[in-house]
């Protein structure tokens, strides 16, 4: 697959800050510089969410798509990640994804666990025909559009 990172993390409270970092080098590498500071607040709400939410290691990958960014984080937990009304304990996470991404969602895995994936257009212009900022796309839809979930369950392992 052209373009592709992907990386695991321990469950510590490192891990968004080196998610961040990891994928922030892999966009400069690639000349992609304008999507950091996006990309890096998907990344680093998504890491956080499989640390306060789910248990074992945490994968990471991106992938260059076209004129998207598919950002994929995989994580031992069983509950698909959902938008709730923000507390004062938290919640404005998906929130803040769904205002920035094209398209997001959470499917299981065929191992235990879950991925909860985002597409985050490379320029302001996309917008793909029919999908809303923020809209869900289902797991056949997202591999229809070239994300391939298999090829993230075959680098995690909870």
């Amino acid at each position: 697959m052209a373009h592709e990172f992907h990386c695991q993390y321990p469950p510590a409270a490192t891990a968004p800050g080196d998610a961040r970092h990891d994928l922030a080098a892999y966009l400069t590498a690639r000349t992609f510089d304008q999507l950091i500071p996006a990309a890096t607040l998907v990344v680093s709400e998504l890491v956080t969410n499989a640390l306060i939410h789910a248990h074992g290691e945490i994968g990471l990958r991106a992938a260059i798509r076209g004129d998207l960014l598919h950002i994929a984080v995989a994580d031992g937990g069983v509950d698909l990640a959902e938008m709730r009304e923000p507390d004062e304990r938290g919640g404005r996470g998906l929130h803040i994804i769904a205002a920035l991404a094209t398209a997001w969602g959470s499917t299981r895995n065929d191992n235990p666990g879950k991925t909860t994936w985002v597409d985050l257009p490379i320029s302001e212009s996309h917008q793909p025909a029919g999908t809303a900022p923020g809209a869900r796309r289902t797991r056949g839809e997202a591999e229809r559009a070239g994300f391939d979930f298999m090829s993230l369950s075959d680098h995690y392992h909870p």
